[in-house]
């Protein structure tokens, strides 16, 4: 989200590039099981990687950030949402 809004704030193709390719990565991620909307997210609490990763319905981070920069992305949604991560104004 970060990188598409510094691309937004000034033009530059290489945040672009960055968004897009961090977009299409969390896409990829997405799967089945028990997750949340497909999602499950690190937590680095267990020493397990087969436990490390748990449902997260979180805005900073779990589903609801990642729903949220998808939207904005899209153009589906305002991204003044972010306004209290303090990413800069537009």
């Amino acid at each position: 989200h970060l990188f598409h809004r510094l691309f937004r704030a000034t033009g530059d193709k290489t945040f672009l590039a960055a968004a897009q390719a961090q977009f299409a990565q969390a896409l990829r991620l997405r799967g089945s099981g028990r997750k949340l909307a497909g999602y499950s997210f690190w937590t680095g609490r267990d020493s397990s990687p087969d436990t490390d990763w748990a449902p997260d319905a979180s805005l900073l981070s779990g589903v609801t950030g990642l729903g949220l920069a998808l939207l904005s992305a899209a153009g589906l949604f305002r991204s003044d949402w972010d306004g209290m991560l303090l990413p800069g104004q537009e």
